[in-house]
């Protein structure tokens, strides 16, 4: 039961630290597709993780689900519009840098994020008094 509360931390870690990456995004000077898609990817990744360990350590919540549920539809939505921007990139009918880095910035000021933060945050909280009851 500790490793899976440890691995409950550190997705929490990890999507923390993804939060600042992404918010960083948008001032990025050579900010790519292929970055921004890999960034999306892994985001998503550890999104699917919180919420299946959160659920195994009964520490989820309806809200954090919901948001769970809004960030990935954001991120994927996003993610899909920029491989449909690198086809037409390749047809020379879009500016793929300008539209990344809006992307980018969509993704950067969505309030999902603000959300996400509240809830890992709560999480923590509830991880903490857990480990408190257990000791």
């Amino acid at each position: 039961m500790a490793s899976q509360l440890y691995t409950l931390q550190g997705i929490i870690l990890q999507l923390e630290r993804s939060i600042r990456v992404v918010r960083r995004l948008p001032k990025l000077p050579r900010l790519d597709s292929k970055l921004l898609r890999g960034v999306i990817a892994d985001f998503l990744k550890d999104l699917s993780h919180l919420a299946v360990f959160s659920q195994q350590e009964g520490l989820g919540s309806e809200h954090l689900y919901n948001t769970i549920m809004r960030c990935s539809r954001v991120f994927t939505e996003v993610g899909r519009a920029v491989s449909t921007l690198e086809a037409l990139a390749e047809l020379q009918k879009v500016d793929l840098f300008t539209a990344v880095k809006k992307f980018a910035e969509v993704l950067a000021e969505d309030s999902c994020l603000e959300d996400l933060e509240k809830a890992l945050s709560e999480l923590k909280s509830g991880l903490n008094s857990q480990r408190k009851i257990s000791a």
